[in-house]
C-alpha cells in the first residue's frame, strides 16, 4: 500500500523568515486609496490563497498580516459564501 503524502498547514521556519524578511516584519495590508498598514505587533502569516480552499503553505502564498486585517480578510472570505 503507497503512503499519500497530505499537505499540512504548518509553515517551515525557513518559509516563516523568508516571508517576515520580504514584508518587513510588519503588515503587508495596503488599503484601497495606497495607505499601508504599520503595524509591526500581533502579526500573523496568512494563506493569501486560503488552506481550507486549497492555498499551499509555501512562502510564494503567505503575507504577514496583523490580527485586525488577518480577521477581515477570513470575515470577507468565509462570511460572505
Amino acid at each position: 500500500m503507497e503512503e499519500v503524502e497530505s499537505e499540512v498547514k504548518t509553515v517551515k521556519d525557513p518559509d516563516k523568515r523568508e516571508v517576515l524578511d520580504r514584508d518587513n516584519s510588519q503588515c503587508s495590508y495596503i488599503s484601497k486609496d495606497g495607505v499601508k498598514c504599520t503595524q509591526k505587533h500581533y502579526l500573523n502569516l496568512d494563506h493569501i490563497q486560503p488552506f481550507a480552499l486549497g492555498g499551499k503553505s509555501s512562502s510564494e502564498n503567505l503575507r504577514v498580516l496583523c490580527s485586525a486585517h488577518n480577521q477581515m480578510f477570513n470575515r470577507m472570505t468565509f462570511e460572505e459564501r
